[in-house]
């Protein structure tokens, strides 16, 4: 990769830009292994690596090293065995090679039935048959900050993201939900689109079912089950 770099930079085709941690990055873009594109750039003293397949698109990790923000974005199968793939990848990459450390890093992402289906769906069956959320459904009508809450605590002590667990395992970690905005819900008032969604996957129209959340942070914990 060095050699790469080196080649690259003789050529005038890449530029070497500050890092925060005072190692140079260079910045530009380049091939990985024939496997994928990583781009650096800089802007306002931010900056920004971008991982994605050679024919560009989804999916990629979208790093930035200076505020320890860490972004995924699915492919169009979402979380599935060829976005997986891709990703493993590419988060290789970017632990072994650039640096990135999980504990000291926010991942941030949608966690919604249009950017990580089998997540929302998972969340909805569960709530479907939880006595809890019958609770808070009577009492608030599972709006603000009790559904904000009860999407938090669910996804923490619940298996809803086994995709995501298994990405992270190879290096002992797990991530966990701490923080969410914008959260939704079905309702009898859904639109058709929310409505078709919950039909296809058996799940009721006539109440109120959380349905994920549109930006949500996780941490890493030591995964109990690590070396």
């Amino acid at each position: 990769m060095r050699c790469a770099h080196a080649i690259l930079l003789g050529l005038g085709l890449l530029t070497v830009s500050d890092r925060a941690e005072g190692a140079p990055w260079v910045t530009g873009t380049a091939t990985v292994a024939d496997r994928f594109i990583l781009e650096v750039r800089v802007e306002s003293y931010e900056t920004f690596v971008d991982t994605r397949p050679l024919e560009g698109g989804h999916p990629n990790w979208h790093w930035r090293p200076t505020s320890r923000e860490l972004r995924v974005r699915w492919g169009p199968d979402g979380p599935g065995p060829t976005s997986a793939s891709t990703l493993s990848v590419m988060l290789d990459h970017l632990v072994s090679a650039r640096g990135l450390v999980l504990e000291d890093t926010t991942l941030r992402m949608e966690l919604s039935p249009y950017a990580y289906a089998p997540y929302a769906e998972r969340l909805a069956r569960f709530a479907a048959e939880d006595p809890e959320w019958s609770k808070r459904t009577k009492r608030t009508g599972g709006r603000g900050l009790a559904l904000h809450q009860y999407v938090v605590e669910t996804t923490r002590q619940q298996p809803l993201h086994p995709e995501l667990d298994a990405l992270f395992a190879p290096y002992g970690h797990r991530p966990h939900l701490y923080s969410v905005e914008k959260c939704l819900r079905s309702t009898r008032r859904s639109d058709t689109k929310t409505r078709g969604w919950l039909r296809e996957r058996g799940l009721s129209t006539k109440r109120s079912l959380p349905l994920g959340c549109l930006m949500a942070n996780l941490r890493f914990e030591v995964a109990v089950d690590s070396p």
